[in-house]
Parts: C-alpha cells; sequence; structure tokens
C-alpha cells in the first residue's frame, strides 16, 4: 500500500510538473508574440527617429534665420508621415493583443496599465508631430 501511495504522488506530481511546464510554455509562446510587436514597433520606431531627425535641422536652420527649401521640408513631413502611417497600425496592433491578453500578460509579469500609457504616449506624440509639421509648413508656405 505504501508503495502504490509513492507511485501515485509521483504521477500526480509528473502531472503537477507538466501542468506547470504547459503553464510556463503558453507564457513563453505569449511573451514572443508580444516580443515580435514590440521588435516591429521598434524596427520602425527607428525609421521615424531618424526622419524626425531630419525634420529637426532643418527647423534649427529656420530658426536661426536661415534659408530652407519648401521642398525639403515637405519631403521631410512627408518622409516622417509615411513612417507614422506604418507605425501607427502596428501600436493599435499591440495594444489590441494587450487588451485581448491582458489577463494572462498580468500573470507572466507584465504591466499592461504602463504598457497601455507608453503606447498611447507615443500615439499622440506622433499626431502632435505631424500637426505641428502641417502647421510650420503652412507658416512658411504663405509667409
Amino acid at each position: 500500500m505504501n508503495k502504490k501511495y509513492v507511485v501515485f504522488m509521483l504521477i500526480v506530481s509528473i502531472i503537477v510538473i507538466a501542468g506547470c511546464s504547459s503553464t510556463q510554455k503558453k507564457q513563453d509562446v505569449l511573451g514572443e508574440e508580444y516580443q515580435r510587436y514590440v521588435d516591429a514597433i521598434n524596427n520602425d520606431a527607428t525609421s521615424l527617429e531618424k526622419s524626425l531627425d531630419k525634420w529637426n535641422i532643418l527647423m534649427e536652420q529656420v530658426n536661426k534665420g536661415g534659408t530652407v527649401d519648401i521642398l525639403d521640408m515637405e519631403s521631410a513631413q512627408r518622409d516622417y508621415t509615411d513612417i507614422a502611417n506604418v507605425i501607427k497600425p502596428k501600436i493599435q496592433s499591440l495594444k489590441s493583443f494587450i487588451a485581448t491578453n491582458e489577463a494572462k500578460l498580468k500573470e507572466a509579469g507584465f504591466d499592461t496599465f504602463q504598457e497601455k500609457q507608453d503606447l498611447d504616449e507615443v500615439l499622440s506624440g506622433i499626431e502632435n508631430n505631424v500637426r505641428n509639421m502641417k502647421t510650420e509648413i503652412d507658416k512658411l508656405s504663405t509667409g
């Protein structure tokens, strides 16, 4: 009888370990999927940052009273806007992924509240940049 109990406990232990392993695999898969979203956004964010740098260099010249070709400004704005139009849907997709998997992500240690807040701030910053670029070009075109 003692031997049966030990075998039974061994089987229960294996099932519990397998269940934990399965849960860990699900969390790992969830984490990997999350990371794919983040990697895709980060790749585009690098391009977005470079295009913003180009814009800022042109604006620095304008602010110093230098002359800048309006076509260069429009080109920099177009580059930024094009990349922004690629990255914004990816950010929205990540937000949807977080919303759909929020409980599981929290269990895995993700701060979903902060992540959603950060993503909203990024989207807001992109929108502000696009709006400010358009305003500056309008001012330069009419002034």
